[in-house]
């Protein structure tokens, strides 16, 4: 199916309060990752890239606490697969190109932005909410946070997103960045 209309879809409930905490400790029990963060090109070097390749854990420019996963960790498939029903099926949805478990500590948000042009879509899942504020807007639409759902939407590339402040606890949240693959294995990433 392709979709050529924006939209938003948020599914209650993609996950447990139970994985939401496991995947909380998983972020958790990641070392930290040695390198350098470049605000200005907003990328993170790897010190030791033969140890780090598919997978680092830095505190960003806005002092968000970042766990990046490419297709090799293991944590990546885990997410897939726990998160793969709820994603729309649609062509933007295609294939996962990047996952990230983000740490929002008191005071930070994310500024209204939109994604890098290759990205077709964005999921989010809220793996917490005993905090105040941390509301995710998109195309001027509040969903406040509400633990285990997911927010996906699509052509994240144009479409403008970001948070309000988060107050108090931290905010957890899972992020899929989508890109649209190859049409051809749309049937067998969603259908296998």
């Amino acid at each position: 199916m392709i979709q050529n209309s924006n939209f938003i879809q948020i599914n209650p409930m993609t996950l447990s309060r139970d994985d939401c905490h496991l995947i909380i400790r998983r972020f958790l029990n990641a070392e930290d990752t040695p390198g350098d963060f470049d605000a200005k090109s907003n990328q993170f070097t790897v010190h030791d890239v033969e140890n780090h390749h598919f997978k680092a854990k830095y505190k960003d420019h806005m002092g968000r606490m970042c766990y990046n996963m490419t297709f090799e960790n293991p944590d990546f498939q885990y997410m897939i697969e726990k998160c793969d029903a709820s994603f729309p099926k649609s062509e933007e949805f295609m294939r996962v190109s990047f996952i990230q478990i983000i740490e929002y500590p008191d005071g930070s948000f994310i500024p209204f932005h939109q994604d890098l042009d290759e990205d077709s879509a964005t999921s989010i899942v809220f793996l917490n909410d005993d905090f105040h504020g941390g509301s995710l807007i998109c195309d001027g639409i509040i969903i406040p946070p509400d633990q285990g759902t997911m927010v996906s939407f699509n052509n994240s590339g144009q479409r403008w997103h970001g948070t309000v402040p988060v107050m108090g606890n931290p905010r957890y949240i899972l992020a899929f960045w989508f890109d649209r693959g190859d049409i051809e294995d749309f049937d067998q990433v969603h259908n296998a």
